[in-house]
């Protein structure tokens, strides 16, 4: 069993007023990892998140129709957590392959899943090629609206897109030359 905790501590010099400096994360992960086979492990993770403060980018701005900028302004807590599970299995001498799940939800009213498979092969000893595919997909912030309905009058500007419902795909290859990247011999 893993356990992992993270605090930072953020302070903004803006060139504007702001509600508070300062920005305060916390981060709590608890983590199990069980030997299935000589061949294969699973892992299980849980995380929560804390954040106070200026929660936005004290640089993220909207320029209305009528010329009116508007700054990103959230809300000054965020609570969330994170359920994920990691399965590796080794399929031959120098292939493993990697798969990944994780489910997220805070009191924004986010939830995402994240769902990433990952093939790697041991070409050498100092040589490992990874292909990896991932997808991810969130729901919307509940104050996030259309960037075209906010007015000076909102207390709470989604500007970046973090805020909103998206997906994405992402496929990827590379090789590296680095013995320790080998996630084979950590098996």
């Amino acid at each position: 069993m893993t356990v992992a905790y993270s605090k930072s501590f953020d302070y903004w010099i803006p060139d504007r007023p702001l509600p508070t400096d300062n920005r305060s994360e916390q981060v709590l992960d608890l983590s199990v990892t069980q030997l299935l086979s000589p061949k294969r492990m699973v892992q299980f993770t849980y995380s929560a998140l804390q954040s106070d403060g200026f929660l936005a980018q004290p640089t993220d701005t909207l320029v209305t129709a009528g010329a009116v900028t508007l700054y990103a302004q959230y809300p000054d807590n965020r609570k969330g957590s994170a359920f994920a599970v990691r399965l590796i299995t080794l399929l031959n001498e120098p292939t493993s392959l990697h798969l990944f799940y994780r489910y997220y939800r805070d009191d924004w009213h986010i939830q995402s899943d994240t769902v990433n498979i990952e093939l790697y092969r041991d070409v050498s000893r100092s040589v490992l090629l990874g292909a990896r595919y991932r997808y991810y997909r969130q729901s919307e912030a509940y104050f996030a609206k259309d960037l075209n309905a906010y007015t000076p009058s909102d207390a709470l500007i989604a500007v970046n897109y973090r805020m909103y419902a998206f997906h994405s795909n992402m496929v990827g290859a590379w090789r590296s030359s680095n013995p320790s990247r080998s996630f084979l011999r950590t098996l």
